[in-house]
């Protein structure tokens, strides 16, 4: 038989469902053979009561004739009271072996956990047991079938167990698919309270796999922010191959795909790759002398440095200044060449603005002086 702790819940063991099976089994069988014997000894007790009783009636009190009539009377009562009682107790056997019916496929998804086939066939079992039965129940008095009584335990237990596997559910695809592991043990840890939970140990399963995916995730994080101001700090200084590599170093890290340093990292990536690309074509242009297309080009730049390096300039912003300060001296050594000395002068002026110490353009306005004053 089923065992039962102080609370009335079910504890089946291994082999219990094989055990039911069994038993319920037996259970029709018995209850067949109460109601095939109830039927034979019926009709013996009738046949009896006709031999006997009409034996000890005076024949010369009664004619032939009704003594049949009444024989058929009574004959006929017996058989209806006999039909009638043998039929409200097959309709109690059908009740009863439907209950047992319904008990055991209740007990037998309740350990499945399937708590929705399980509440719907306890539910057929309230609707079945008797008043009093229910009345014995609700009062949690003894009764002689404590199991019925244990159903309505077992209703509410199925349902909150049904709400925990939601939870467990909603809490798994946080994982796997958002990687919100804080979030998932939020919900988790509503069930990590309920220790009579079949789901408990589960659950702190879980619970200890999203701690450490938030260690994971953490060292992650700390590692991507380091690659991420290496590379940053690389590109200033001009190093952009150290900073392309360390920038797929980050990229090959398992963070979650949504992670915003990814979205930086990409981008940071091709900008510096735009950068590169755009200053070795400038540099094309300055020197083959195409100032003009050189410095077109490299205006470019100035918007995407700014937005990697805010107000600092990096070394290809630094580099341009230079050349644009190269290309000043040129055209002031131009104008020097044609005898042009007062553009000469300005333009070595504002060279010198920058480079105080540039020699070409002190060489420039050392010669140039004494012909502006002779003028």
């Amino acid at each position: 038989m089923l065992n039962y702790e102080k609370d009335h819940t079910i504890i089946l063991p291994p082999d219990q469902s094989e055990h039911l099976r069994k038993e319920y089994i037996l259970f029709k069988d018995h209850s067949q053979k109460a109601l095939n014997q109830n039927i034979s000894q019926s009709t013996i007790s009738l046949s009896t009561f006709l031999m006997t009783g009409f034996d000890k009636m005076s024949l010369n009190r009664l004619s032939q004739k009704y003594y049949y009539i009444i024989g058929f009377i009574l004959l006929c009562i017996c058989i209806s009271t006999l039909f009638y009682n043998n039929v409200s107790r097959a309709k109690k056997l059908e009740k009863t072996q439907q209950l047992y019916q319904y008990y055991y496929d209740g007990e037998s998804n309740f350990q499945k956990r399937l708590w929705d086939d399980a509440i719907s066939e306890y539910n057929k079992v309230t609707e079945l047991i008797s008043d009093s039965l229910k009345r014995e129940c609700k009062q949690n008095t003894n009764t002689s079938r404590p199991e019925y009584c244990n159903v309505c335990k077992n209703i509410e237990k199925a349902k909150d167990e049904k709400e925990n596997l939601l939870i467990i559910e909603k809490s798994t695809h946080l994982m796997n698919e958002s990687k919100d592991y804080t979030q998932a043990i939020n919900n988790l840890s509503i069930i990590k309270q309920k220790k009579d939970s079949v789901y408990h140990k589960d659950v702190i399963e879980k619970i200890t796999f999203a701690q450490n995916e938030i260690d994971r995730l953490n060292k992650l994080k700390q590692k991507s922010n380091l690659l991420m101001n290496q590379a940053f700090v690389e590109y200033i200084s001009g190093q952009v191959e150290f900073s392309i590599d360390h920038l797929n170093e980050l990229l090959k890290l398992e963070l979650p795909k949504d992670a915003s340093i990814i979205t930086k990292a990409n981008q940071l990536k091709q900008q510096i790759i735009s950068v590169k690309g755009t200053y070795e074509e400038g540099y094309s242009y300055f020197r083959n002398q195409q100032y003009k297309n050189a410095f077109n080009r490299w205006s470019e730049i100035f918007k995407i440095d700014r937005d990697i390096t805010g107000k600092k300039m990096s070394y290809y912003t630094n580099q341009i200044y230079k050349y644009y300060i190269e290309y000043k001296f040129i055209k002031a050594r131009q104008a020097y060449s044609k005898k042009n000395y007062l553009e000469a002068y300005k333009l070595c002026h504002d060279v010198l603005g920058s480079y105080s110490d540039h020699h070409g353009c002190l060489e420039i306005i050392q010669n140039i002086k004494p012909k502006l004053n002779n003028k």
